[in-house]
C-alpha cells in the first residue's frame, strides 16, 4: 500500500498545484452556416411588409423606425410637406416586391408616392407640388426603384391635371 501511495503522490501533487489555474476548455466554434455574421442580413425595412393592406394613419407607419429617420434624411426640409401631403392615402400596397403608398392633400392639392424595394432596401419618394406640377424625385442611393403599375397610373394622372 505504501508503494502505491508513493507512486500516486507525485500525480496528486501535480494535480493540486494547478488548483489556482483556470480549467482548460476546448472552444467549439459554430459552423459557418450557423454564424450570424455570415448569414444574409434582412433588409432594415423588411418589417414594412407587415403593414400591407393597412392605412398609414392607423399603424403609425411614417413614425416607425428606421423608416422615419431615413425619410427625414432623404427628404430634408421637404419632410413636413411630404407628411402633410400624405393626409389622404390609399392602403399600403405591394406589387412584385415593391411596397408603395399614394397620397394627396385636398387643401394644397399636392400629391406624393412613396415606394420601397424590399430586396434592395431602397426608398424613393415622388412629391408633386400643385403650383408647379413638377415631380420632385427623392431617391436613396442604390438600384432605382421601379414604380408599380398602379402608382405609375396615379403619377400620370397627377401630371395631366
Amino acid at each position: 500500500m505504501r508503494k502505491l501511495t508513493i507512486l500516486f503522490l507525485p500525480l496528486l501533487l501535480a494535480a493540486c498545484s494547478n488548483q489556482g489555474a483556470p480549467p482548460t476548455s476546448v472552444a467549439i466554434s459554430p459552423t459557418p452556416a450557423a454564424s450570424p455574421s455570415l448569414s444574409p442580413k434582412a433588409p432594415a425595412l423588411a418589417y414594412l411588409k407587415g403593414f400591407v393592406g393597412k392605412v398609414t394613419h392607423d399603424v403609425e407607419f411614417w413614425t416607425s423606425q428606421p423608416l422615419n429617420d431615413r425619410l427625414k434624411k432623404l427628404l430634408g426640409d421637404q419632410y413636413p410637406t411630404f407628411i402633410d401631403t400624405m393626409e389622404t392615402v390609399g392602403p399600403i400596397s405591394e406589387e412584385n416586391g415593391v411596397l408603395y403608398v399614394t397620397g394627396h392633400n385636398k387643401k394644397t392639392n399636392n400629391a406624393a408616392i412613396f415606394v420601397v424595394d424590399e430586396a434592395s432596401d431602397v426608398i424613393n419618394v415622388k412629391l408633386v407640388m400643385d403650383k408647379t406640377n413638377k415631380v420632385n424625385d427623392f431617391a436613396e442611393p442604390g438600384k432605382p426603384v421601379r414604380l408599380p403599375a398602379d402608382a405609375q397610373l396615379i403619377l400620370s394622372s397627377i401630371q395631366q391635371r
